[in-house]
């Protein structure tokens, strides 16, 4: 998987400059959990065992030190780095008893099980000749010309296992070439977890690709219709989970496999084969979300495009401004969200508490009105908070939007309890222009006072009436 992409490349340029009859007859490149991003990858190998409950919460502290000395490696010494980086997953196989890193619903002694018929077949049959003929390696140099494993192999990869190869992946998306990756939801190291999250960093795809929803991949199988995962694609690129998988696709989900294997090649796309559908989840997507509550409208992607002062991902909460309410109060029963935007041109602050028995969490995104903040989704979280202060110089932007969820729900007694957010704005604006206000109008009192000797004696009096009338500081003696 990490190198067909450039095997792909090097034909493909090969055949730019050979004659027709030497060019190679390439219909389309897949690839089942590849393995070219290696830090980010290497990294991530923790996702799929911690939620399946193969690693729990006490092993995370050992991760997140792995990790950093896997990451550390990678930049003083690489060679060191391939031992500190696959060690990772050796913690997760070592507390774990044994699981396979490869298909995490099963253990290496049941993988063993299933493998060794296939080694003894290809080493110690009497017919072993014949299958390396129909295998095409009868004429191989290597001796033996079958084995399981080579550490002769293995250390002289060494110094490429931390080589990234994304390269070849974005030139073939941008030569338009048909490249599909196929990611098992079960393989801990190279699969569908650690996948997305090196392609959206690196690969050559619009923000769209990402923000569109998945399609549901049908085939028929023995005359009924099965899923064989969920899938997008862009151009000649596609991608697609494949459930009930792991590393070794073909075999965990034959007919899955074969499927897509003939549907890519034939198409150079992966095609809906459910009739009356288009295999998309969006109305789905779109119920989930109410209608957006009427406060917006549900995109061709699932997502609600919530109407100027609403928030949530469906519309449903309306959007707490400075200019609508500069310092205000509200009731929170149970579980309950408030939405807070900033939109400023100077320095400002946005303090909020909450009075009551419980505590709130804060998830904030930058960027202005257009983003919309939640648990799962975020630039910057704060757990816990009974009070929260947020200004410019802290968070380093004027646009941000402010989720503020209040955990009113009190769970061993099962019921909600009531809780009071307090919230107040300030900017240096608003200061700004309040002081022009108090200047002209201390100016017009002051324009009016005859004769000149009567204004200092009445000083005192304008200072107490401008205060009350306009509420600012005292800016004279």
């Amino acid at each position: 998987g990490k190198y067909l992409p450039l095997f792909t490349y090097q034909l493909l340029v090969d055949n730019e400059s050979s004659p027709p009859l030497e060019q190679v007859n390439l219909k389309a490149t897949q690839i089942i959990d590849p393995y070219p991003s290696p830090e980010i990858q290497r990294t991530s190998m923790h996702v799929v065992p911690r939620a399946l409950g193969i690693i729990d919460q006490n092993n995370l502290n050992q991760i997140d030190a792995l990790e950093q000395r896997c990451r550390h490696d990678h930049y003083y010494n690489i060679t060191k780095a391939a031992d500190s980086c696959s060690f990772i997953m050796s913690y997760i196989k070592g507390v774990s008893g044994d699981v396979l890193p490869y298909n995490s619903m099963m253990f290496e002694y049941e993988w063993d099980a299933i493998e060794e018929p296939y080694v003894l077949l290809l080493t110690n049959s009497s017919e072993k000749d014949k299958l390396y003929a129909a295998l095409h390696i009868n004429d191989s140099t290597k001796n033996p010309i079958f084995e399981p494993g080579s550490q002769a192999v293995g250390e002289g990869y060494v110094l490429d296992n931390l080589v990234d190869y994304s390269y070849y992946y974005n030139w073939l998306i941008d030569y338009d070439f048909p490249l599909i990756i196929q990611a098992g939801e079960f393989d801990m190291q190279d699969g569908a977890s650690s996948q997305v999250l090196w392609m959206r960093q690196l690969l050559n795809v619009s923000a769209e690709f990402w923000e569109r929803d998945r399609s549901i991949y049908y085939y028929e199988n023995y005359g009924e219709m099965n899923v064989g995962g969920y899938f997008k694609s862009e151009g000649s690129f596609t991608y697609i989970a494949v459930p009930k998988s792991g590393h070794f696709f073909p075999y965990d989900n034959y007919p899955a496999s074969y499927a897509i294997f003939t549907d890519f090649i034939e198409n150079h796309q992966l095609t809906c084969q459910k009739e009356g559908s288009d295999c998309r989840v969006r109305d789905f997507m779109c119920l989930a979300m109410n209608k957006c509550n009427g406060n917006g409208q549900c995109g061709l992607n699932g997502q609600c495009i919530c109407k100027p002062g609403f928030k949530g991902a469906d519309c449903s909460y309306a959007l707490v401004r400075k200019e609508n309410c500069p310092s205000c109060s509200f009731g929170a029963n149970g579980t309950e969200w408030f939405y807070f935007s900033v939109n400023e041109e100077d320095n400002w602050e946005l303090s909020i508490g909450l009075e009551g028995q419980d505590e709130f969490d804060v998830f904030i995104t930058r960027g202005g009105s257009g983003q919309s903040p939640n648990q799962f989704n975020f630039d910057a979280a704060f757990k816990g908070m009974k009070n929260f202060t947020a200004d410019q110089g802290t968070l380093g932007t004027n646009k941000l939007v402010i989720a503020v969820r209040v955990n009113g729900f009190d769970i061993p007694h099962n019921k909600g309890n009531h809780n009071t957010v307090h919230a107040s704005y300030w900017s240096a604006f608003d200061e700004k222009k309040q002081a022009e206000t108090f200047e002209e109008a201390k100016q017009e009192v002051m324009a009016e006072m005859k004769p000149a000797h009567q204004k200092v004696p009445f000083l005192d009096l304008i200072q107490a009436f401008l205060e009350d009338f306009i509420g600012s500081k005292p800016f004279f003696q």
